[in-house]
């Protein structure tokens, strides 16, 4: 198994031929937008703040990127000792500043480590608010129950002003990925602020606006971990995501389950992936039913702008009929999220009989 397999364990969800429309949810393997398998050994560098109220914040967030990293199972990632050794014999004081993409380290300093992640609190605010609300008061009975007139209108007979507090937090952070034999940056990503806010009347919220702000960054240090590694996504997919055709006309794949012998090629399409989706490298292979060879391969990158053909890879009918058998006219076309080992989903179909 390769190092991204061993990331997880999974049971391929597998969709028959015939599922109607029906919706499945299954999981899939999204992966980073770089060349992360060439790069092995990493080390993370203590994330900083431009706002100094959030440093102790960025570094746990540095932190629990090196956990998730180190528990992805894609890589090896340089202890605390071997990452303070590092700190202490070289100067990356120049890496802080990870808003820069042509800030980089000099080529070949660091021996260790293949690439270092560095990552920044971009913007750190906190927000404690206290203000005056008034609300009117409400003539009541002996059993404390609204008093109304005849309109139906509850009678008011005067006003009270309430304090009302507010607590809240703004954070965004930016964390990018330098290669240590070259200096340059491979990756960068900026995660868009996060807002929360806890709001009270006559008295202050529960929440801090500190505890807000280490809750978002908390969230900022998963999703900059889902940038750097491949890790597995729950979604859902349509039984129509995999289809064999005869043709694609007037928006729609003309299914089909048995294959006319007669026809030239038939397609094999992949569409109406879900927007968690987009990005990501996929691959389409065929095989006869139970084999193992994969005579018919083909990997592209899904976007939404394909629209609803989506992807589509012609298989010349000669060639299954001269891969098909007495005993066996079936074949099983398989969706394979990028080099994932086992298919996410499959469809199978056949060989319509020869006609007299």
């Amino acid at each position: 198994m390769n190092r991204t397999g061993a990331c997880v364990t999974l049971l391929a969800v597998t969709l028959a031929t015939g599922c109607g429309g029906s919706n499945r949810r299954t999981e899939i393997t999204r992966f980073p937008q770089w060349d992360f398998k060439s790069y092995e050994r990493i080390a993370v560098l203590p994330f900083t703040s431009s706002d100094r109220r959030g440093q102790r914040d960025a570094e746990l967030m540095g932190e629990s990127v090196s956990t998730l990293l180190a528990g992805n199972g894609e890589f090896t990632v340089l202890s605390r000792e071997d990452l303070a050794a590092i700190m202490k014999e070289q100067d990356l004081s120049s890496l802080s500043d990870v808003s820069d993409s042509s800030t980089a380290i000099a080529p070949g300093k660091i021996k260790s480590a293949q690439a270092l992640v560095v990552g920044k609190l971009t913007d750190y605010e906190l927000i404690a608010q206290r203000s005056e609300k008034r609300v009117p008061r409400y003539q009541r009975d002996r059993n404390g129950r609204m008093v109304r007139d005849r309109r139906g209108q509850a009678i008011v007979i005067g006003e009270d002003v309430i304090d009302q507090y507010r607590h809240a937090a703004r954070v965004a952070g930016t964390v990018r990925v330098v290669d240590t034999a070259t200096g340059k940056t491979l990756f960068a990503h900026t995660c868009p602020p996060r807002e929360d806010d806890s709001t009270r009347s006559g008295g202050p919220p529960s929440r801090t606006p500190e505890e807000i702000a280490a809750k978002l960054a908390e969230s900022v240090a998963r999703e900059m971990y889902a940038a750097i590694a491949p890790i597995r996504i729950r979604v859902k997919l349509d039984s129509d995501t995999l289809v064999v055709a005869g043709d694609y006309f007037d928006g729609e794949y003309d299914k089909l389950s048995k294959v006319p012998r007669e026809l030239s090629r038939v397609l094999v399409a992949v569409t109406n992936m879900p927007p968690e989706c987009d990005g990501n490298p996929f691959r389409l292979a065929v095989c006869a039913k139970d084999g193992r060879e994969h005579f018919v391969q083909h990997e592209f990158v899904w976007s939404s702008s394909l629209g609803r053909k989506g992807v589509s890879v012609e298989v010349p009918v000669k060639e299954l009929i001269a891969r098909a058998t007495p005993e066996n006219d079936r074949f099983t076309v398989k969706l394979y999220s990028g080099r994932d080992e086992s298919p996410f989903m499959t469809r199978e179909f056949s060989l319509a009989e020869a006609k007299e």
